[in-house]
């Protein structure tokens, strides 16, 4: 993810993506107010670390909540897995959460979502040395939409 436009060679991806909480469907049963996220385990992704904070404070949640407690996940997807596993709430982003939701393997039970600004970003690991398929690459994550 990065703002659109940035870096040399980086393509960003056409569409937006927004931020909400989700969680696996038993725990989102507890879960109608910002409220009732006290006490409850806040998962992380280590890149998104401000995510939470973010979204609470777009959602009117009372400033008692603490943003940061909970674990912090060096990847993604292992801090999806905790919350596919009902071992807490993740902050979603709905770009990757999207099908999940839809399968009813996650819920999402707060609302409203935070729009943001930053878009998918697909950056060539070196410009001077280009994957051969990387246009046919990109063009396919583009269809894809």
């Amino acid at each position: 993810y990065r703002e659109p436009g940035s870096g040399p060679q980086a393509l960003t991806l056409p569409g937006k993506d927004a931020i909400l909480p989700v969680c696996a469907p038993a725990l989102g049963e507890r879960l109608s107010s910002t409220a009732d996220l006290a006490g409850q385990t806040l998962l992380h992704d280590a890149v998104w670390y401000s995510d939470w904070a973010r979204w609470l404070a777009h959602a009117g949640a009372p400033r008692s909540l603490d943003p940061t407690r909970g674990p912090r996940f060096s990847l993604y997807s292992l801090a999806l897995d905790a919350a596919l596993t009902g071992s807490g709430i993740l902050m979603g982003r709905l770009s990757l959460v999207a099908p999940l939701l839809a399968q009813g393997r996650l819920v999402a039970p707060l609302q409203p979502p935070l729009p943001l600004s930053e878009r998918l970003t697909v950056a060539p690991a070196t410009a001077e040395r280009p994957h051969p398929r990387q246009a046919e690459i990109a063009a396919w994550l583009v269809a894809q939409g």
